[in-house]
Order: C-alpha cells, then structure tokens, then sequence
C-alpha cells in the first residue's frame, strides 16, 4: 500500500509537468553520454551513486566538417548525498553555444529520498539557477539592411530558471521524468523567442543485467520533447566487461511534423583506479542525406570522490 501510494503521487506530478504549455524558443543542450550522469537530465539523480560525485563533458557537433556555427557544449556537474541518504544536492553549470545563440546556466540541485525497501529509493527533486540566453546579431547574415526582426548587436537576457523531476532507482534499474525552465516569463520585444528557454519534457529508463561474473550488458532509453518541435527517442546498450570497459551504442530517431532525422553513436567507457575514474568517448554518425554528414565528437570524464558510501550495495549504481 505504501508503494502504491508513492507511485500514484508520481504519476500525478508527471501529469502536472507535461499539462503546462512549451514556448518556441532556443533548444536544451544534446548529450551522447547521459546515461552515465543523470543530473544533465534530472535533478532528482542529485545523490544516486551514493558518494561525491563530479563530471566533465565536452562536446563538439559536426567538428570533421568545420562549419562556422557548429554547436559545441561544455558542462560540469557535483553532486553527493547527505542527511544519512535522505537528501541529494548537486550542481550543474553548462555553456551551449549555436551559431549565434548562446546559453549559459547555472543551476542547483536538492533531492529528496524516500526508501521503498533497502535497495530500491524514490527521489524527488528541483532545481534552481539562473540563464543567460543570448544572441548575437553580427553573426547572422542579414537579407536586407535595416531588417528589426534581427539584432545589431550582441543582446542577451538573465532569468531565473527552474527544473523538476522524479527518479525511481535501485542497484539494477532506474526510471525517471523531468522537466526543464519551469518559468518561462514573457517579453513584449520581438526577440522574445531567442531570450528564453524552451521547456522540455524528458523521460529516461535503464537497467543493468548481470549476464556472468565479468559482463554486464546495460539497455537504456531515452524520449526526450518540447511538444512542439521533433521529439527524439534514443535505444541504448552497452556492454560493461569485467568492470573494466564499457562498449556500447545508440539509435537516435528524431521526428516532427515536416521532419525526421536519424543517427548512432559509438561509444566508449574505461573504468580506472578500481572504478572511481570514468573516461569516455562518443562518436555521432548522421544518418540523414542532408548533403553535408554532421558527425560529432563527445568527451566525458567522470570521478568518485574517496569517502564514505552511504548504499549497502553500491557496485552497480556507479554506472548510473
């Protein structure tokens, strides 16, 4: 009965988050390698793997072909746990830069824990910050002089930002929602669109099977929309050999109403230092014909920060 209840207050918040209306206007961020550090989707991941956790993350899209513009994101998360496991904090801090867009948020995480059984833990979490969307007007190409519907110059606009999200987790599996720039304000000038984040809507599951004693294989997924625009979907799996090397890929299919797009990922994972160090390495193949292939490269470096571990059993989650 007590889960029961627990599950019903999810599935009423996630109703509550996908009710709220989307704005057009610039795009979250695109990772390869989320599936290895929850809280660049989730604030209520702040805490999982149950020590100090950091992560660094390094992207750059369509790097082989050089293309002036091309997007490129650099992020940093920390998260821990504290209050004996009940309370997860975190910090995520981001730069997403496109063409002449720019973002760069700052944002802290607070999670609360609930145990359903020894293992298995409820998290719900919110995330606070600050956003500067900006968007400069030099760089855009202008089709006629004097054009108002585009800038001049370099402007930028600083708002509160604000994310929620639920995060079901053991030591074999998770399932999590969450929802991005929960305060979405309005602006009376016609740049309106390019100064505020556009709300975004993620849903994620993963699960770890323990085949033998040296191999793990690790499924994942992903769908991730702005109910308005395409709506992505990503099918993962990797292969984790002896807690040593992770080998793995992905499917992405992107969709909308006058668009479809498809891509895979190779990637890969080293476990060092008996686990505490991550290193990873993601490549991006462009499935679509659009003319020019917009493959990407991803690096990704994570640590677990010696200290004491508050999960009995650990082994698994560090992976997630």
């Amino acid at each position: 009965m007590k889960q029961s209840r627990y599950f019903k207050k999810l599935f009423l918040i996630l109703g509550f988050m996908l009710s709220t209306g989307a704005l057009f206007a610039q795009q979250d961020a695109l990772y390869s390698q989320y599936m290895f550090n929850g809280l660049v989707l989730n604030p209520a991941y702040a805490g999982n793997k149950g020590i100090l956790n950091v992560n660094l993350v390094n992207r750059n899209q369509w790097a082989r072909q050089k293309i002036a513009g091309a997007p490129r994101t650099q992020a940093f998360t920390a998260d821990g746990i504290f209050n004996d496991g009940k309370v997860g904090l975190g910090l995520h801090v981001i730069n997403d830069e496109l063409g002449a867009q720019k973002q760069f948020s700052a944002m802290f995480s607070y999670a609360y824990k609930i145990s359903l059984s020894e293992e298995t833990k409820l998290s719900f979490g919110v995330s606070g910050g600050v956003s500067n969307f900006s968007l400069d007007g030099t760089k855009l190409t202008y089709n006629q002089e004097n054009d108002h519907a585009i800038p001049s110059d370099v402007i930028s606009n600083l708002t509160p930002d604000f994310s929620g999200g639920i995060y079901l987790s053991n030591d074999k599996y998770y399932v999590g929602v969450s929802t991005t720039h929960l305060l979405t304000l309005k602006h009376v000038d016609h740049f309106a669109d390019y100064m505020n984040g556009n709300r975004h809507y993620f849903a994620t599951a993963g699960y770890i099977w323990q085949v033998s004693p040296t191999l793990k294989v690790y499924p994942s997924s992903l769908l991730r929309t702005d109910l308005k625009g395409p709506m992505d979907l990503d099918l993962n799996a990797s292969l984790i050999i002896n807690d040593k090397i992770g080998l793995g890929g992905s499917y992405r299919t992107s969709a909308g109403r006058e668009y479809k797009s498809n891509s895979a990922v190779a990637m890969m994972q080293l476990y060092l230092f008996d686990s505490k160090m991550r290193l990873g390495y993601s490549y991006d193949f462009d499935l679509a014909n659009f003319g020019v292939p917009r493959n990407s490269h991803e690096i990704s470096i994570g640590y677990l920060i010696p200290g004491k571990t508050i999960w009995k059993s650990h082994a698994s989650p560090r992976y997630y």
